[in-house]
């Protein structure tokens, strides 16, 4: 199962300064998921035997919104915080897991995420168990097990401390965490690096551009550093595109696959009636005579070759 985090959520409607309830039950906001980026490397993983999820976006409340203790209205901005993030991430892995199986998949995850969505995948990948991210009492499968077993993680957030301080994120983690020359361990406890520390943490492919905010590619960069440190396997595509983008050339779509399938158990997707007797059924007969490849729903033809899709 490839379980992608969204890139927004709590898409909120604000009417005379007041948020308004006209689209709460939008959470997965489709124009940051779905149709505003191409996420073809979810469109395309059921043609490599997997199955995916998108899961909401764990940002702390309604976009823009958030008033810690003590605190400024906003001063949380549209930051994720710890342990709410990680218990909301984690929660996402064990209800995926447990539904999943209930449908007969293998029970293995892989995270994909991208720009907020790679923030919050990122929480999902290490090896450390911190019992206040845990707290067994959240969520609806409290006993199931949320460690992933690989992820692909685009441009994103994963250590707080690498922030450029010019930038709004910094402010408002400041605003929150206080100043991180006196709170840094407070600010290493938030983003994803903090849970890397030993090679069982999930094996991870990366992607950016170098002309997306520069700040990423420190990002990406610091924590696969930090991965190939450990022992675990990574890989990286870089400049597939320009900006802040996800992939959709057919080369980074295969490579991602090819990460994919190394690292987890997925079933072959294709195979041939010649070379698996097993896919004949006596009561299932195809007649092909007549159509066009193109209107052969449920076939493949390669080199001649008629492939039946199971």
């Amino acid at each position: 199962m490839l379980l992608s985090f969204s890139y927004s959520n709590s898409y909120a409607t604000v009417s005379g300064g007041a948020i308004t309830d006209a689209y709460h039950h939008q959470r997965l906001y489709l124009g940051y998921t779905l149709s505003m980026f191409d996420d073809s490397v979810l469109e395309g993983a059921p043609a490599r035997g997997l199955a995916w999820a998108i899961a909401d976006h764990p940002k702390y409340c309604d976009w823009g919104q958030g008033k810690p203790q003590d605190g400024n209205n906003k001063d949380y901005g549209a930051i994720e915080t710890n342990p709410d993030a990680a218990r909301k991430v984690k929660s996402a892995v064990r209800t995926l897991r447990t539904v999943g199986e209930s449908l007969g998949l293998n029970g293995e995850i892989a995270i994909f995420g991208f720009s907020r969505g790679a923030t919050a995948g990122s929480l999902a990948i290490g090896n450390l168990d911190v019992p206040e991210f845990q707290e067994a009492s959240r969520g609806l499968y409290p006993d199931a097990n949320d460690h992933v077993q690989a992820a692909i993680l685009g441009p994103g957030v994963f250590d707080y401390t690498l922030l450029p301080q010019g930038r709004n994120e910094f402010k408002h983690a400041t605003a929150v965490w206080g100043e991180l020359s006196s709170h840094r361990e407070e600010w290493e406890r938030q983003g994803g690096s903090y849970l890397c520390t030993s090679s069982s943490t999930a094996p991870t492919l990366f992607f950016y551009n170098s002309t997306d905010d520069t700040y990423y590619g420190t990002q990406v960069n610091t924590l696969r550093d930090k991965l190939d440190q450990l022992n675990v396997a990574t890989d990286l595509i870089k400049d597939f595109s320009s900006g802040h983008a996800v992939p959709n050339d057919a080369a980074s779509l295969q490579q991602i696959y090819d990460f994919l399938t190394s690292h987890l158990s997925v079933p072959e997707t294709l195979e041939t009636i010649e070379s698996n007797p097993s896919l004949q059924h006596p009561h299932c007969s195809f007649d092909l005579q007549g159509c066009k490849p193109s209107s052969c729903k449920g076939f493949k033809i390669t080199n001649g070759q008629v492939i039946f899709i199971k």
